[in-house]
């Protein structure tokens, strides 16, 4: 973990190897950035600064502590189903793209870095990654 809504714990862990990382940010997606909705903020930032991509996913019922679940109801006026944004990228880039989340998830969302057991792209021309463990 790197991140509670709020509260740093720490960077994200050093390169081991030439091994990947996954970045993911866990909000609601109700959970904004000044004005704007957080996930969507975060990607444009992220494409911005040169990342090769992000993902994000929308589920349909999530459980954070508070006493109910929440969900998507039908006659709710607003939605608080839980998102995650991932990103993976080498350990080096991981670090950059880390002070981008760092600063937009200043009051809300939870972050986590772990490394990628094995990755590989091709296409291009060019080849990244193994599938050695």
């Amino acid at each position: 973990m790197c991140k509670r809504p709020g509260t740093a714990a720490q960077a994200p862990p050093p390169a081991v190897g030439d091994a990947w990382q996954k970045l993911m940010i866990h909000a609601g997606e109700d959970a904004r950035h000044g004005r704007h909705a957080l996930h969507p903020i975060l990607v444009r930032r992220l494409r911005e600064a040169g990342a090769a991509g992000a993902t994000i996913l929308r589920a349909v019922w999530g459980l954070t502590g508070a006493p109910r679940p929440h969900a998507d109801h039908p006659l709710s006026l607003r939605r608080r189903v839980p998102m995650v944004t991932v990103v993976v990228d080498s350990a080096e880039r991981i670090s950059r793209w880390y002070e981008i989340v760092d600063e937009l998830t200043a009051t809300a969302g939870l972050v986590t870095c772990e490394h990628v057991p094995a990755h590989r792209t091709a296409g291009g021309g060019a080849e990244l990654g193994s599938l050695v463990l």
